[in-house]
């Protein structure tokens, strides 16, 4: 058995078994319309609700450590005055953030779904909100941007390279672009499993070599994050009351630290699954 309405290859090759190409990066035409409709129906027919976000602990956790990693420095980085794109934001919790941190900083959002833009013009009416093209393009002028944010959001889209892309065109000299992104296959797509049809985490190969093509190189080594088993134990032991976010963070970057010599992205084994769930980049522009 394997998902129905699925864009992603039956036939798993080596190489993207090993990381090394990635499912999905070079569709055109009538394939890129059809991954987006499934991506789009699959979410529809989940009904996710908007409070998950606010009530899951993990993605409280996820913004902790937004804070600590990227958005208590960018005050350094760029002074009072700044741009910032969030692609995917969801209900707009990171902007949140950047509004109460840098109340000058102008604010840009990436959005697909239609409900979700008008969610987002409500809470943050100053903001400047686009609708995404299925090929990757931004309508927005050459290095325009300071900082650009894609969190957990590129493993659902087609052409990530092409969106890489654009990501390096709109930004400033002196900018940044910040990528946390699942780095395994996110289970085996060959069989039906409880995710959207086209979702494919990404490698760290992947993303260090498709930003070298790009000129981007990381300003910081990336960081190995969000342990998964780490969640899903907190979750089972019913921990999470118990836990505070600055002993989490410590557990989960010794973690994930530690299994990071495992990092396979195709993990068919239970000793492959002990590996890091997840990886934050910040690129720069190579000078």
């Amino acid at each position: 058995m394997r998902n129905i309405n699925t864009s992603l290859p039956l036939v798993v090759s080596k190489d993207i078994k090993n990381g090394h190409v990635l499912a999905g990066d070079d569709l055109q035409g009538e394939a890129l319309s059809n991954w987006y409709a499934q991506e789009e129906e699959a979410f529809a027919g989940k009904d996710i609700s908007l409070s998950l976000t606010d009530t899951d602990p993990w993605y409280a956790y996820m913004r902790y450590v937004n804070n600590k990693l990227i958005f208590n420095r960018l005050g350094q980085l760029f002074g009072d005055c700044g741009s910032i794109l969030f692609v995917g934001p969801g209900n707009g919790k990171e902007a949140e953030i950047i509004s109460q941190l840098y109340p000058n900083w102008a604010i840009y959002f990436l959005e697909a779904s239609a409900d979700l833009r008008k969610s987002l013009k409500k809470k943050f009416a100053a903001s400047v909100i686009l609708k995404p093209n299925t090929n990757g393009t931004i309508l927005l002028d050459d290095g325009s941007i300071d900082v650009v944010c894609a969190f957990s959001v590129l493993h659902h889209i087609a052409n990530v390279s092409a969106h890489l892309a654009e990501f390096e065109r709109i930004l400033a000299n002196r900018g940044r672009i910040f990528v946390r992104e699942p780095c395994s296959s996110m289970g085996d797509w060959t069989k039906v499993r409880k995710t959207t049809p086209n979702e494919r985490g990404i490698s760290k190969y992947f993303f260090l070599h498709t930003a070298l093509k790009l000129n981007l190189e990381p300003a910081t080594p990336p960081r190995a994050i969000f342990f998964e088993p780490l969640n899903k134990l907190a979750h089972r032991l019913s921990l999470w009351h118990a836990m505070n976010f600055k002993t989490v963070f410590k557990l989960d970057i010794l973690i994930s630290k530690v299994f990071s010599f495992n990092d396979h992205y195709w993990r068919d084994t239970t000793l492959k699954k002990l590996g890091p769930s997840t990886y934050l980049y910040e690129f720069v522009r190579r000078s």
